[in-house]
């Protein structure tokens, strides 16, 4: 493409703008300026006691232009003495090295790393050329070179190309975007609200140690007296996983395998789905999984668990701590939700062995002791905390969708090329 010959439009372009003429492409050297970045010595502590901010590539978030962290502040000797420079206000901190594509804009004047190459439009809406760097970030790979921490350099990313149109166009798709990332931000404090609070009711939901009451209890049973202290052995079975090699047995459509690392508080979410032969698994019926199984984590995240659904009965696990409630007085959902609280993490890290990572075996796991209320209680904490699973599942899915509605708006907002 040569620069101010072809001329280009978007695919989705806003009503009053759609008779106003051709897109102009120009490299990125002649719409602003670029500055570098530098870190001060950090042996010396005193450089790192002042009031300039000082960003680094674990500053800015991969989720939001907006977000930056800042955390340290340098003196006036440190910029001096060092290849950190003022990065203006208005400028887009642009990530060229460690966490390639990564930006942010800042309004106030900063001092980066040298993994930043930043940019400061001299007359182009700031949002609209941040959110078109945005969208093409996976071309910046095609500049990373380098053997050890890829990157690229200024030289690199000047003659980028990138497609400008009029001031009002460029604010209108500033504005439409800038108002999506609100949107997703508050939905986002809105989710994190959601896990505080079910971490709070987690807490309290259940006799902290040393009580056979919780501290929250519903009104109508604050009068029912204490729960009953029961050995999780005597109202379940309890069992270890495959722990055999299977590697062999794998196939497209057959009996699927659950691992640790599927198990998540209350969900089994399998990002790499395995399936063993029938013929594999029909060796292991008895510890084929049935619905309303608990499967627990045995390594790593230990005593994190999730109830067996019937789209997964019949699966297998591998070395996972399996519970399978054999009493009517006790529900598996509830053992499941005690067994994801604060509380139950405690008593599941204090039995870990090993060197380096945890482990929690079969015999320890054997240990646990419940402490059980009346079925209808059971259920109304199972309700509750249900319930409240669904609203994080929901906001989280509503986040997704926003999410994706913006990489689509952004992919055609502006215009694209025939180059990959």
């Amino acid at each position: 493409m040569k620069t101010n010959k072809n001329r280009v439009v978007p695919k989705l372009r806003f009503p009053e703008f759609r008779d106003g003429g051709d897109w102009s492409v120009s490299p990125l050297n002649k719409l602003g300026k670029f500055t570098g970045g530098g870190t001060p010595s950090k042996a010396n502590s005193a450089y790192w006691q002042g009031s300039y901010p000082w960003i680094s590539s674990s500053d800015i978030s991969e989720e939001s232009i907006y977000q930056i962290n800042i955390r340290r502040f340098i003196t006036k000797e440190a910029i001096e003495q060092s290849a950190t420079k003022e990065v203006p206000e208005n400028s887009i901190l642009l990530l060229s090295r460690v966490g390639i594509g990564k930006l942010a804009i800042s309004k106030n004047p900063v001092y980066t790393s040298q993994d930043f190459t930043s940019f400061t439009p001299k007359g182009d809406n700031l949002l609209f050329i941040a959110y078109q760097l945005k969208s093409k970030a996976y071309k910046f790979f095609d500049f990373s070179q380098g053997m050890g921490i890829q990157g690229f350099t200024k030289d690199d990313i000047s003659n980028f190309l990138v497609f400008t149109t009029s001031l009002p166009e460029q604010q209108k798709i500033a504005d439409c975007l800038s108002s999506l990332d609100i949107l997703i931000t508050a939905e986002n404090e809105q989710l994190d609200t959601l896990k505080e609070y079910k971490a709070g009711l987690l807490q309290q939901l259940f006799p902290a140690e040393g009580k056979t009451t919780p501290t929250l209890r519903f009104t109508e049973f604050k009068d029912d007296g204490n729960w009953e202290e029961v050995k999780l052995v005597d109202v379940a079975e309890t069992s270890i996983g495959l722990v055999t090699t299977m590697t062999t047995s794998y196939v497209e459509k057959g009996i699927p395998l659950i691992r640790n690392s599927d198990i998540k508080p209350n969900a089994i979410r399998m990002t790499k789905l395995i399936n063993l032969s029938k013929e594999f698994a029909d060796k292991y019926e008895n510890k084929r999984l049935l619905k309303n199984d608990i499967v627990t984590v045995h390594t790593g995240d230990i005593g994190v668990s999730a109830l067996v659904e019937q789209d997964l009965e019949g699966s297998l696990g591998f070395a996972t701590l399996n519970t399978r409630v054999t009493s009517s007085s006790v529900s598996p959902e509830f053992v499941c939700w005690f067994f994801n609280s604060p509380e139950y993490k405690r008593f599941a890290l204090s039995m870990a062995t090993g060197d380096g990572r945890n482990n929690f075996n079969l015999r320890d796991f054997n240990k646990t002791i419940l402490f059980i209320p009346d079925i209808l209680e059971q259920q109304k904490v199972v309700d509750c905390l249900s319930s409240l699973d669904n609203l994080i599942q929901a906001k989280d899915e509503k986040i997704k969708t926003l999410k994706e509605h913006k990489k689509g708006l952004m992919q055609q907002l502006f215009p694209v090329t025939d180059d990959k």
